[in-house]
């Protein structure tokens, strides 16, 4: 195997590396029907994890709006 050819096998990997995790992580917002003992552990953790860290931003963001909208209308006459 030439040089050429492992710089293009390491690319490829690169590329379809890449291509996995925006499935992956569409699949994890979206939803699947994985069965989670039975897939590899690393991406089992991940499909699990995004929804749960979307959750606590999403919580977090409101939380802030509630408390900007209460200041505001603390302040008003």
């Amino acid at each position: 195997m030439s040089d050429n050819d492992h710089m293009t096998s390491n690319s490829e990997k690169a590329v379809h590396h890449k291509n996995h995790f925006w499935n992956d992580l569409k699949n994890a917002v979206k939803g699947t029907d994985a069965d989670y003992t039975k897939i590899n552990i690393n991406r089992a953790v991940f499909l699990l994890a995004v929804p749960m860290i979307l959750e606590l931003v999403m919580e977090s963001t409101l939380q802030l709006w509630i408390f900007i909208s209460l200041e505001r209308s603390a302040l008003q006459p």
